[in-house]
This record gives structure tokens, sequence and C-alpha cells, in this order.
């Protein structure tokens, strides 16, 4: 996604949409945004969405150290605020 889209600062992959597993295999292509811990999501859990409805910091924090990313907190503005 990088090589064609270089002039996109930021790609998001929306884990409560398209699962955990591939928004984390997103990163391989380019993603660098995974939308965080989504604490209280509505629309896709009344569709069916299994995990809309959340996890936990450490887990989100886990899982993206364990596919070999670091794992980054951050603003609207894509400002850092935490790394892990």
């Amino acid at each position: 996604a990088r090589i064609f889209l270089d002039n996109i600062p930021h790609i998001k992959a929306y884990w409560a949409t398209s699962t955990i597993n591939l928004a984390l295999l997103a990163q391989e292509f380019g993603c660098d945004d995974l939308d965080g811990t989504i604490q209280k999501e509505s629309i896709q859990s009344a569709a069916g969405a299994a995990r809309a409805n959340g996890m936990a910091l450490d887990e989100f924090v886990g899982l993206i150290k364990e596919s070999g990313f670091e794992p980054v907190e951050r603003d609207s503005l894509y400002n850092e605020l935490h790394s892990y």
C-alpha cells in the first residue's frame, strides 16, 4: 500500500469490522493504524460482529507486539502520546 499511496500519511485497518487478525496482517502491507481498543461501538455489534465491543488495552498492545510492530498511542492528529 505504501508503494502506491506514499502521499497518504496513515492507513487504517479498522479491526472492529475486519477482525483483529486481518488488521494485524494489514500492518505487513503498510497499515499503521488499528484504531485502538474501541470501548463503546454500537453499529458493528448491532450487526452481529463478535468483537466490536472492545478489547482490553494490554491484550491489544500484546497482539501488536507479537506481530512484530511497536504499539503507539496517538491523538486524533496522529501526535504520539505513548509508546509501549
